[in-house]
């Protein structure tokens, strides 16, 4: 017998939500070995629905000087689809030549793109969310069957081309944007000053703050064994945790470490290369600063455990701070760890956790300040906004957000 009573007839069906495929920047293999914003709803997505991920394409020009990881590579782009531990279903795509600012190169990349696109559309099974991080790629989006489009903004790649190769590329950058903006339905942004400048070209442009995977970090973590690595260093122990390149303020971790020349300066993370220079070598050798390299999510909190203050000195250039929102914000909240930032706007909304500073001296102050003793209702406030701004709940808000668009169309 069916239910009965005054509010039967308030119950709705549920609804399956469509599939999504996403057209990404980047190989699935990156993205979870540092756990960043794409692993972090990409991977939820996968436990609400079938999920294609296109990875970043395999560059056939690359072959002009053959390795064995590109052929590897290759024979992968060329292999079926595959299951990833996650969830979702991984295809790589090739792709002639990834120049940005190259039309013609790229009216061959997305040739190229179009049958892996088209193989994802049928594995899917039904229109599908298209979830976009490359905006090279809109024009693939003209006549795919869909229930919707969404870019997620995640990094200011018109100001990124412009540092790295000048007004011309940046030009060409902004171009291919305002294309896929035209095509979306909606605008995820991860921070108001990308936000600000999407909602000039489109409609609907909504935030979706960086988060925490508050399974991962948490103020009482597990000890491991590489905490000695941090736990036997000199205190006091101010340490910064991401990736070390060229958004790295190496005049600040200079003046920290001249501060401080009895403690330690800890740095947790992988080195590209872009942050290479004389100041940055004469940094790593003094004997106070510690580089330990690129560590697995999984170890971050129980190494951030040990550290006094933590740090984000990232460069204040004016691309940059209009569109930095750090991921290591909440984590390091997440811990109950006082933080010291470089001006952040972005941060701002958070400055009675955050010490959001102006100059060098400001962040050498800001820090001895954080290395005074705090109550444990200070720790729990930490806590408490870090576990308010869960990956979990970032991932709601995106849910709730296309299901509503559906709605509506």
């Amino acid at each position: 017998m069916g239910r009965t009573g005054p509010c039967a007839h308030t119950r709705r069906p549920t609804v399956t939500p469509p599939p999504l495929v996403c057209l990404s920047r980047s190989t699935w293999a990156d993205e979870r070995s540092g756990h960043r914003n794409r692993f972090q709803m990409l991977s939820r997505f996968a436990s609400d629905r079938p999920t294609i991920l296109l990875e970043r394409p395999f560059e056939i020009a690359s072959l002009a000087r053959p390795r064995a990881g590109k052929l590897i590579d290759l024979r992968s782009a060329l292999g079926p689809p595959r299951r990833q531990p996650e969830g979702l279903t991984t295809i790589r795509p090739l792709a002639w030549w990834l120049r940005d600012a190259d039309d013609f190169a790229w009216r061959v990349n997305r040739a190229l793109y179009r049958p892996w696109l088209r193989r994802a559309l049928r594995l899917a099974g039904a229109p599908s969310v298209l979830w976009v991080y490359d905006n090279r790629l809109s024009p693939l989006l003209d006549g795919a069957p869909r229930a919707l489009a969404a870019y997620h903004c995640t990094e200011d790649y018109i100001g990124l081309a412009q540092r790295a190769h000048g007004d011309v590329t940046a030009a060409w950058v902004a171009r291919q944007e305002r294309e896929l903006c035209r095509r979306v339905d909606v605008v995820f942004a991860v921070s108001e000053g990308l936000a600000e400048s999407k909602r000039a070209i489109h409609a609907d442009v909504r935030m979706l703050v960086n988060g925490v995977d508050t399974r991962l970090y948490c103020p009482d973590p597990t000890c491991l064994p590489t905490c000695a690595l941090v736990r036997d260093l000199p205190s006091p122990r101010l340490g910064y945790v991401g990736a070390l390149n060229y958004r790295i303020d190496v005049p600040v971790l200079e003046a920290i470490a001249d501060r401080y020349s009895n403690g330690s300066l800890v740095l947790v993370g992988g080195a590209d290369g872009t942050i290479d220079g004389d100041a940055w070598r004469r940094l790593t050798a003094r004997p106070n600063v510690h580089l330990l390299g690129h560590r697995p999510p999984q170890e971050l909190a129980a190494l951030i455990a040990h550290l006094d203050v933590c740090l984000i000195p990232f460069v204040t250039d004016e691309w940059f701070v209009r569109a930095g929102q750090p991921l290591k914000t909440f984590e390091y909240l997440a811990c109950g760890k006082a933080v010291v930032s470089t001006w952040m706007p972005n941060l701002l909304p958070w400055s009675e956790l955050v010490a959001v500073t102006r100059d060098t001296a400001g962040f050498v102050t800001a820090c001895e300040a954080a290395l005074a003793p705090v109550g444990a209702d200070v720790v729990a406030a930490r806590v408490a906004a870090a576990r308010a701004n869960s990956w979990d709940d970032r991932f709601a808000d995106a849910r709730a957000a296309l299901a509503s668009l559906q709605r509506a169309g």
